[in-house]
């Protein structure tokens, strides 16, 4: 298989679900190619950006594996006036569960690492990607990452409308989003509808991304409410799909991958086109057994059903392959170079806080376990924080210092 990048522009990434989670459909390769063909200066810079990102998987290999990137994020969370951790006012712990089920995903790190079928082991990939949450917002002030907004006090917002991806692009989107070339906004809402033939069809759609070169001012991931949570803190009105990974899924497009069975309308000439993905007719849907054959691939491993990309149940995926790794990084560094400076500040650099090195490690239960020594460079001051990212971020007092498999507790997430 090929690479070659879907890059929208105006245009986004829509994952369609019944309410009573019994189908799920994507519309954005319909709509890309509508606009696509009405307009050929965006035919003409997508395929400039499909070769940039081309050029760099060909030419830049050894740096598609280098020091993990950490991405700053914020949580834009719409709601009806419900209070704080009632229903689509997320509390602050089920908005916590979904970035730590969003890092473990991106690291390889996820509790169901293990139920990778043994064939696909071996591609399964830690993406050196990472996610934290924004601790300073576009003006340098202080932030817990975490918005609240009661459409109530939102302009020309009304409960009853039809909240398609356009309504929410306009009323929603453009008038909260950050700065997204060094932000990754996630915003929830209430609900996210569709329109079909002039009608909304209430409460249809899981979520959406925007894709790789998209305007900034709608540059963003959003989901319906019930979408975020975790494996270990399930959102209770989720069904199969409260378990965080919607979201895992929606920033995998936002970060330039495609369906794992391609574009249109599947089919065996359809691919994602990337090489170690296997060619898959069409979408999966609940929770199949490996391994899983169709008339793409009826040999072999197998049907990749499990991966983030397909629409398997979210307790049936558990998985992104290296070829879909190095798309990120690629993609981050030609089309989101902003990323590669940004900290958890969101590219404003907090004068209480100085960023020294990443290690390889994870965070369970609030311990950290170094796979190698760290410690805080002689030139940071008494009384000063210092950052380290790995696989989250946690805050430490300066002079810290951890020998190679030691181990720590800290009640510090992010750097304020």
């Amino acid at each position: 298989m090929k690479y070659s990048l879907i890059l929208l522009f105006s245009v986004v990434f829509i994952c369609v679900q019944y309410r009573s989670f019994s189908q799920t459909r994507c519309g954005s390769h319909v709509h890309q190619h509508e606009k696509l063909e009405s307009n050929p200066l965006l035919k003409q810079k997508k395929r400039k950006l499909d070769k940039q990102i081309g050029d760099y998987l060909k030419y830049n290999k050894k740096s598609l594996s280098s020091a993990v990137m950490t991405i700053p994020v914020v949580f834009q969370i719409i709601h009806n006036g419900d209070p704080v951790g009632q229903q689509e006012n997320l509390s602050n712990s089920r908005i916590m569960a979904q970035l730590d089920q969003l890092n473990a995903d991106y690291g390889r790190t996820n509790s169901d690492a293990a139920n990778t079928p043994q064939s696909f082991q071996s591609i399964a990939a830690d993406t050196e990607i990472q996610f934290c949450l924004a601790t300073t917002d576009p003006n340098g002030n202080p932030s817990t990452g975490i918005n609240r907004y009661n459409i109530a006090n939102l302009n020309n917002v009304n409960q009853a409308a039809c909240w398609d991806f356009d309504y929410v692009d306009d009323k929603i989107i453009r008038p909260l989003i950050w700065n997204s070339t060094v932000y990754l906004n996630i915003f929830t809402t209430i609900r996210l509808d569709n329109r079909e033939n002039g009608q909304c069809l209430k409460d249809e759609l899981l979520g959406f991304a925007s894709f790789p070169g998209t305007n900034s001012d709608v540059d963003a991931a959003v989901h319906a409410y019930y979408t975020i949570g975790s494996l270990s803190s399930p959102n209770p009105d989720g069904g199969q799909f409260g378990m965080g990974r919607t979201v895992t899924h929606e920033v995998g497009h936002w970060l330039g991958l495609e369906h794992i069975w391609g574009g249109f309308d599947g089919g065996c000439s359809e691919d994602d086109n990337i090489s170690d993905t296997p060619l898959q007719n069409d979408s999966s849907t609940g929770c199949p057994v490996a391994p899983l054959y169709d008339n793409c691939t009826s040999s072999g491993p197998g049907l990749m059903f499990m991966n983030y990309m397909d629409y398997s149940d979210d307790a049936c995926m558990n998985m992104f392959t290296q070829g879909q790794a190095n798309v990120m990084v690629a993609a981050i560094n030609v089309s989101r170079p902003g990323l590669l400076s940004a900290v958890c500040g969101g590219g404003v650099t907090n004068p209480n806080c100085d960023q020294i090195n990443v290690v390889n490690g994870t965070i369970n239960s609030d311990t950290y376990k170094a796979s190698q020594t760290v410690r805080s460079a002689g030139q940071i001051n008494a009384n000063r924080t210092v950052i380290f990212s790995s696989k989250g971020t946690v805050c430490l007092d300066a002079g810290f210092n951890v020998k190679a498999g030691g181990q720590f507790s800290t009640d510090n997430v992010g750097c304020q």
